[in-house]
């Protein structure tokens, strides 16, 4: 995927997520280094969802084989 997203668009990904996935699945998002905001993060994350978002793949790995 390419272009920006907004604050508003990070936050009805991060409630749609929750909504599609729930606690069944984690799901990471992978973003260019300075895009990464944890809008959609909390967003999915209150909501029940296991999602994380990060600029770090290395970061990422241990968290999704946890």
């Amino acid at each position: 995927m390419t272009g920006n997203m907004t604050e508003a668009e990070r936050f009805q990904g991060g409630q749609k997520i929750a909504e599609i996935f729930g606690s069944r699945i984690k799901a990471a998002l992978l973003m260019p280094e300075g895009q990464v905001t944890k809008l959609g993060e909390l967003a999915a994350v209150n909501r029940g969802a296991r999602f994380f978002v990060t600029s770090s793949e290395q970061e990422v790995i241990p968290w999704l084989l946890a």
